[in-house]
């Protein structure tokens, strides 16, 4: 008999038995960022009952992330040397990312592009998983795919001595493993691979992980800090100590007890933001839902930051994506961003990339997203005070740089002020932090996840459809094998709307 051919990612993604004939490779409940965090298992009831208390617990899952990873100082500090010496040989370093880790790229090259002088802007090359129209719409599908991965390398001129950082949260991306191992064969300098579960476990049960960790040419950094506050959301935890880690090699760099000093220190600041203020943020938005209204998020500054969270949250949570003006009668998303002062969208654009144009694929193929990797599609999503004022959103929340130095959120009388950061890389992770503090406990006080669980999550790739199977069978008992409970998810996907939970409904499916 011949070898069982696996399906392809999108094969995969058109039944059960596609799914499951992906030999494993996308069960991840294995890895400790899948895992159920301990400090967190009540989270959503904490978020109703008492936000402040439930934002302050947040906190302490951050900063002991942020604390752990300080650890690995020392490689951080290896990684800031190979930055400087390609640097110095007048080489460009290119920056890989998937979901979250492509947003937090994008938000690195913006940082070093707005730092940089003329002569070195262009030599920070960051991209994601389906080109820049993806840091406001999730291409959930497109991260399966090794093969765009390397395409989208080449296609931005990666050159034998240029250095690629490959950021994956996990560790198991498809597409980001795509561009480490095309930068591994190509390139002169190793490629640095950056990830978040320990090695070995990655390398013993996953052989796409085993096939570029162990790579002569591939120089693995590891930063494992263990389960999210909310189970598998690595936008959290995970991209944070990415962010720092990679974005200190890149725009300080130093020694590595620099490194930890800075880590520490944000570790600490961190615990001091202003718990009950924030929860008055979130009130007044849950609030403006509630009276069936959208908050349109205005900045001025560090708009892109802001811009990650937003749109991070709708495959996380359900919810309706950034509707574009292309798309004829689109769900209404529930919240939307103003880049302040940008005249129209193509402004908005360069304001958010660190005044660079947008870089759409214009692919032809995959032909499912052929119309979404255009440039027209991306000036669709319009973020200037034009699209601003079309929409009418009575309810702004407003970021902005006061006189003092310091970041101010604020939904009207409601306020909160962030610590006076040292440097723009500071000043860009607490906003972070702030954010997704803000949006999950905002989210718990919803009820789109349960206890620290994504049961509301979109299951639109092969990890996400994993994720939903494993919540399933932990929901439905003891006699619900895996492939029944992923049976059950598939089952329930096609008449999903966004009023449902898709692990209640195949719960539910299950029970009929």
């Amino acid at each position: 008999m011949g070898k069982t051919k696996i399906p392809t990612a999108d094969g995969a993604l058109e039944n059960v038995d596609a799914f499951l004939a992906t030999g494993g490779e996308f069960r991840l409940g294995h890895l400790p960022t899948e895992q159920v965090h301990p400090r967190t298992r009540r989270l959503s009831q904490m978020a109703k009952k008492n936000p402040a208390a439930a934002l302050r617990r947040f906190a302490e899952v951050d900063a002991t992330a942020l604390r752990t990873v300080a650890k690995s100082a020392p490689l951080i500090a290896e990684l800031a040397g190979e930055i400087a010496a390609t640097r110095a040989a007048g080489r460009k370093i290119y920056l890989v990312g998937c979901g979250a880790t492509g947003r937090l790229v994008l938000n690195l090259e913006e940082l070093w592009r707005r730092q940089a002088t003329a002569a070195q802007k262009e030599n920070v090359v960051a991209f994601m998983a389906g080109g820049d129209a993806a840091l406001v719409r999730s291409f959930e599908g497109f991260e399966d795919h090794p093969e765009y991965g390397a395409r989208h390398l080449r296609q931005l001129g990666f050159s034998k001595n240029d250095l690629l950082i490959a950021v994956t949260e996990g560790g198991e991306t498809p597409y980001v493993i795509g561009a480490a191992m095309a930068a591994a064969k190509q390139g002169a300098r190793p490629v640095w691979f950056v990830f978040c579960n320990p090695v070995q476990i990655l390398t013993a049960t996953l052989a796409r992980c085993r096939e570029v960790l162990t790579h002569p040419r591939v120089r693995p950094l590891e930063l494992t800090v263990g389960p999210m506050a909310v189970t598998g959301s690595t936008r959290l935890q995970a991209t944070t100590v990415q962010m720092a880690a990679v974005g200190w090699a890149l725009l300080h760099g130093g020694s590595a007890t620099d490194c930890a000093k800075f880590l520490r220190g944000l570790a600490t600041t961190v615990k001091t933001l202003p718990h009950a203020r924030q929860a008055a943020l979130v009130l007044a938005e849950q609030k403006a839902y509630r009276g069936g209204g959208r908050v349109e998020y205005r900045a001025a500054h560090r708009a892109i930051t802001v811009l990650a969270d937003t749109t991070e949250r709708a495959p996380t949570f359900n919810l309706a994506p950034f509707e574009n003006r292309g798309e004829g009668n689109p769900r209404r998303s529930r919240c939307y961003v103003t880049v302040d002062g940008a005249r129209d969208a193509a402004a908005a654009w360069r304001q958010l990339l660190g005044d660079r144009g947008p870089r759409p694929l214009a692919w032809k193929k995959p032909a499912r997203f052929q119309r979404q990797l255009t440039m027209a599609w991306m000036h669709g999503f319009d973020l200037s005070e034009r699209g601003r004022a079309r929409r009418k959103s009575a309810t702004e929340l407003g970021v902005k740089l006061r006189p003092d130095g310091c970041v101010e959120l604020s939904v009207g009388r409601a306020t909160v002020t962030l610590p006076k950061a040292a440097h723009a890389l500071e000043e860009t992770l607490l906003l972070k932090l702030a954010l997704n503090a803000h949006s999950t406990v905002l989210m718990g006080r919803m009820e789109r996840y349960a206890g620290n669980v994504m049961t509301w999550v979109k299951p639109t790739n092969l990890k996400l459809i994993d994720r939903a199977t494993r919540y399933v069978q932990a929901l439905a008992g003891k006699r619900t094998d895996y492939r029944r409970a992923a049976a059950a998810v598939f089952a329930a996907m096609p008449g999903l709307t966004a009023d449902q939970s898709i692990v209640a409904a195949a719960v539910a499916g299950l029970r009929r």
